[in-house]
């Protein structure tokens, strides 16, 4: 069976996974609140962390020898 709809899903989750975490590192190591610069910058931060981390577990999990 294939699952290719479900491994979407599950590279879209861990993505956003990855970059609540890269967020948070940033907050603990620099120890101030991340909504500082305001909520617009802090979306924008999530959404790169997001589309960064989607299309490099992507890459990993690309099906075929041409996507990879």
């Amino acid at each position: 069976m294939h699952y290719s709809f479900a491994k979407f899903v599950l590279i879209g989750i861990v993505s956003a996974l990855v970059a609540v975490a890269a967020i948070f590192r940033d907050f603990f190591r620099k120890g101030e609140d991340p909504s500082d610069n305001g909520p617009r910058a802090l979306i924008s931060e999530f959404l790169g962390y997001w589309i960064g981390g989607f299309l490099l577990f992507y890459s990993f999990v690309a099906e075929g020898k041409h996507m990879q």
